[in-house]
């Protein structure tokens, strides 16, 4: 004669999909949001050229606006943990310094 076990049953709640029979939770298939917009019109041939250079420019500076983005808000967090004034001063010459050699 066996004794019975209690079990305690996992109650936590997960929101599922549903497909081909097959329960698959939210949270691995999450996406985050897409935004399609309608093909773009030109007036004329010259205006789509003005547009494919300008895009393509872009494309090419993105990448380092975006470090330097980054870099000027490391920078900033780390002028916030200065006290002194004269020794914020010397850190943004040393920083800048370093940037100029890159």
């Amino acid at each position: 004669i066996g004794q019975a076990q209690i079990i305690t049953q996992d109650t936590t709640t997960v929101k599922q999909f549903l497909i081909e029979g097959d329960s698959i939770p939210r949270s691995s298939i999450e996406l985050e949001e897409v935004i399609l917009f309608n093909k773009l019109k030109f007036d004329n041939k010259e205006e789509r050229v003005r547009y494919l250079i300008l895009r393509r420019k872009t494309l090419k500076v993105y990448p380092y606006a975006k470090m330097a983005a980054d870099r000027l808000v490391e920078l900033n967090s780390r002028l916030d943990k200065i006290d002194s004034k004269s020794k914020r001063r010397k850190y943004t010459k040393i920083v800048q310094k370093f940037i100029e050699d890159e």
